[in-house]
């Protein structure tokens, strides 16, 4: 109708119909529509040409070839322009052609040639690079993937990074996810590292990754500086600790040190330091620092005042504090000094013992038979920190007496009952064991020792306990006797 009507007027009668419509028209506005006008109507910018485009390319839009002289071979390289790469796409691989596409759906005449490309079938794998240090892909549970395994594509490990042919994740992939700004891949990548790491310190990867340790490879790669930057990302600050606690400590050291703690003078437990003394600190990187002494470098990126504020300000959920209060009890057994600032850090102790070292708790929240909230409920985690700070030396296990309610503390949790304490029952008897271990410590310097008159009706019902164990009973039971 509107084409009818135009052809119907005269040339005068379209002047003074165009003159109406832009005097009432916002200048701008017009400004704007003649600005797209010419440049659409500059040479080799035409519309048309775009809507054009067809898959793979055309014989016909090749520009002619014109043989050159000997003499220009030499100026005309820097003159060239680089050619757009230009995709073979088989059609029969796609869900539909793009030419009935274009038929049936509005603007799907342009074909977009390189996301098209990601639903075609997978190219052949590739053989691994032996020059990569680690040639090992991982799933979504930390396993080692093998490159011989056929692994259906919906299973989600497809499709990505520079081999999207390959199943599983590199450590490069899931380094550049953390580096991300889209927080379900900041968040993928934490949850594989914290499972990576827990596999690799029990030993998973032993003899199947190629010449090297993943820690030293992922520590060299600028984990630790990535991990203390996520620290700072408040959506994803409980992975990020869960991660952080994976890299620093490991759960079968701590092991081998509670049974040794069994032992005539294991109390005395030796400070965990590299091997290779660090010298001359302040000339190295953070990244640097980090693959030579992991403790040293997280101190000096200012770990224990950020570990501080999130504690009081963040709030995070009960895994998060128990990893946090972990990786500060690991940092106490790194050194002497390391102790000491961990101790003497403003507000830090104060409120472990204040909200995870409570004399008197209510009934926390419990969620499938774990804590959800650990604030104003005794933690293990924060005795252990205790432990490990007062085996520093003795300077610091008297400290702890002075300024805090230790005493206090450990008389309620060496009198509990598993029964009444409203803690789930895992925590409570960690809880129990760890008192008895920070009162070892205690008593090794002859301090705390008048809980011996104060708690001796509960030390004779509880020697009078061990005295019935069998060998062959509850490791528990033998554990708490022994301590």
């Amino acid at each position: 109708e509107n084409l009818e009507r135009l052809q119907n007027m005269s040339h005068a009668e379209k002047v003074q119909a165009r003159d109406q419509l832009l005097a009432r028209l916002d200048p701008t506005v017009v400004s704007f529509l003649r600005s797209r006008r010419d440049a659409a109507t500059k040479p080799g910018c035409s519309l048309e040409d775009g809507a054009r485009t067809k898959v793979g390319p055309r014989p016909e839009d090749a520009a002619p070839v014109s043989p050159k002289k000997p003499h220009d071979s030499l100026g005309s390289t820097s003159e060239e322009k680089p050619t757009e790469k230009r995709l073979s796409l088989d059609e029969s691989e796609l869900p539909i052609r793009p030419s009935e596409a274009a038929q049936r759906w509005l603007h799907m005449d342009q074909v977009e040639e390189e996301k098209l490309e990601w639903m075609t079938m997978l190219p052949p794998a590739k053989e691994p690079d032996s020059k990569d240090p680690v040639v090992g892909r991982f799933d979504f549970e930390g396993n080692l993937v093998s490159p011989s395994a056929e692994i259906p594509t919906h299973h989600g490990l497809h499709h990505h990074g520079d081999s999207p042919q390959a199943a599983g994740y590199s450590t490069a992939e899931i380094l550049q996810f953390l580096r991300s700004s889209v927080r379900s891949q900041r968040l993928l990548a934490l949850q594989l590292l914290e499972r990576m790491l827990t596999k690799h310190w029990e030993g998973r990867y032993a003899g199947l990754l190629a010449e090297t340790d993943l820690a030293d490879h992922l520590l060299g790669s600028g984990l630790a500086p990535l991990l203390r930057s996520a620290l700072d990302d408040r959506s994803t600050l409980d992975a990020a600790l869960v991660a952080l606690r994976a890299l620093v400590v490991s759960r079968p050291q701590e092991e081998v040190l509670k049974r040794a703690f069994l032992w005539c003078l294991g109390h005395r437990s030796p400070f965990l330091q590299p091997v290779k003394r660090v010298e001359g600190t302040n000339e190295l990187t953070d990244l640097e620092l980090s693959q030579a002494d992991i403790v040293k470098a997280l101190l000096r990126m200012d770990l224990l005042t950020r570990l501080s504020y999130v504690l009081r300000k963040c709030c995070p959920g009960a895994n998060a504090v128990a990893s946090t209060l972990l990786i500060l009890a690991r940092m106490a057994r790194h050194s002497l000094q390391s102790a000491t600032k961990i101790l003497d850090h403003p507000g830090l102790m104060e409120l472990v013992f204040e909200q995870f070292l409570p004399q008197h708790w209510g009934s926390p929240a419990v969620v499938s038979g774990k804590m959800a909230q650990a604030y104003g409920s005794p933690m293990w985690s924060a005795l252990e920190l205790v432990r490990s700070l007062a085996a520093a030396g003795r300077s610091l296990a008297d400290t702890l007496l002075q300024r805090y309610p230790l005493e206090e503390s450990l008389s309620a949790y060496l009198a509990l009952d598993p029964s009444a304490s409203r803690l789930p029952g895992s925590d409570c008897l960690c809880l129990a064991l760890e008192a008895v271990r920070t009162w070892r410590v205690l008593l090794a310097y002859e301090l705390a020792g008048g809980l011996c008159l104060a708690l001796f009706p509960v030390v004779a019902r509880r020697l009078q306990l061990c005295s019935c164990f069998e060998l062959d009973g509850e490791a528990f039971d033998l554990e708490y006797g022994a301590c």
